[in-house]
């Protein structure tokens, strides 16, 4: 079996994927130099751009043989649908790729199903205020997009004056603004529409107030309450949007009076989410998610967590390396058992603040998920990197 991957700035999902098929990579340009050991290397400016992926991607899936195409990129996966429908291959149909990405489609479907959520109305960037329809504050965001990037809270009419001289054509969605309590999030693996496993996680802090600072969660322990009415939630969201077979990430917000959705994708998610839930369960999602492109069904047995384990993320600053921490010296650090730099000194960083916009990834494990505060603390007294 020979496939096409579509990925961004994930080597480690190529060689993973690279044990269980013959593959034939096509990365993002600007991701390339991080795939400089494989051949043939094909590359695309965009791959969030449906032209592109096909322009590039059939001639080389005409020329490979290609019989599955594969990304676990959010941005890839309506394209490479299309791309996938094209070529009559087998995998995740156009419509359930929409249904995934396009935030507004996703929306009206589960308002539809009855899944709480925040009031929301889609608009566009030459609207005026008054004709939204929500009061301040709300967020605004675009219909398709990831990593929080694109998100903006309006609590003025100034604003929305300063998001729409910036913003970009295209469709945007405006949700009321929730007093949460917490931001959680459910990594799951579907088969034949049947959740078969669900790890539960909270974030350190919700993203939009989190962004361009470090960044994690932790796994939720089954003593926690809220684990199964996420639980409950994921599974209700994705039977109502009709997933056949897949990995999600779902993201969900704890109110006063319990949880409500937020949005969901059918990837792995980003930044140390999945080497965290797999730390505490055994559950390899990427490995999950590739083999399941695949067509493969996936052996997916979890154990219990002997302790709490959560991830970090220290945000990366764009600029040339100067200095970066030593792995050997973070996992001195008390409660940090994995490191991972994202970068070395003299590698360049380029790119924009996003949530997984992060130089360095630590594993983080404690007794109790109260000591992680302190964890965290001596972590960013300690981590440096500088650019230039």
């Amino acid at each position: 079996m020979t496939v096409l991957f579509f990925g961004s700035g994930h080597p480690d999902w190529l060689a993973k994927l690279g044990t269980l098929a013959d593959v034939v990579p096509v990365v993002k340009d600007k991701h390339a130099w991080r795939y400089s050991g494989w051949h043939p290397l094909y590359r695309v400016a965009e791959l969030a751009s449906a032209d592109e992926v096909a322009r590039v991607g059939l001639p080389v899936a005409l020329a490979h043989s290609a019989s599955r195409l594969v990304t676990l990129t959010e941005a890839a996966m309506l394209p490479v649908a299309l791309l996938r429908q094209s070529l009559d291959l087998p995998g995740q149909p156009v419509e359930e790729a929409v249904r995934f990405t396009n935030k507004f489609v996703m929306k009206r479907h589960l308002q539809r199903a009855g899944i709480p959520m925040a009031e929301f109305r889609p608009v566009h960037a030459g609207s005026e205020l008054a004709t939204v329809g929500l009061d301040v504050p709300f967020v605004v965001k675009p219909f398709v997009g990831a990593g929080g990037v694109g998100v903006h809270r309006i609590d003025t009419a100034a604003d929305w004056r300063a998001w729409a001289a910036t913003a970009g054509a295209g469709g945007y969605l405006a949700e009321r603004w929730l007093p949460i309590r917490s931001e959680l999030h459910c990594d799951a693996v579907v088969i034949d529409g049947t959740v078969v496993f669900c790890a539960v996680s909270q974030y350190f802090q919700p993203l939009l107030v989190a962004a361009g600072a470090p960044l994690g969660g932790y796994v939720l322990t089954k003593a926690d309450p809220r684990a199964q009415l996420a639980r409950d939630l994921h599974r209700d969201v994705v039977t109502a949007l009709g997933l056949h077979s897949g990995v999600t990430h779902l993201e969900l917000f704890e109110l006063a009076d319990g949880l409500v959705f937020g949005e969901i994708a059918c990837r792995p998610g980003g930044g140390g989410i999945t080497a965290s839930v797999q730390a505490a369960t055994g559950v390899d999602l990427v490995t999950a998610a590739l083999e399941l492109q695949l067509g493969r069904r996936p052996t997916v047995t979890a154990h219990s967590p002997e302790a709490s384990y959560a991830w970090l993320g220290m945000p990366a600053r764009p600029g040339t390396v100067r200095e970066i921490s030593d792995v050997a010296e973070l996992l001195g650090i008390e409660g940090v058992f994995a490191a991972t730099n994202h970068y070395a000194p003299g590698e360049r960083i380029a790119g924009r603040t996003t949530s997984t916009f992060h130089a360095t990834t630590l594993l983080l494990r404690v007794a109790d998920p109260a000591e992680f505060s302190a964890v965290r603390q001596r972590v960013e007294q300690r981590y440096r990197l500088a650019v230039t």
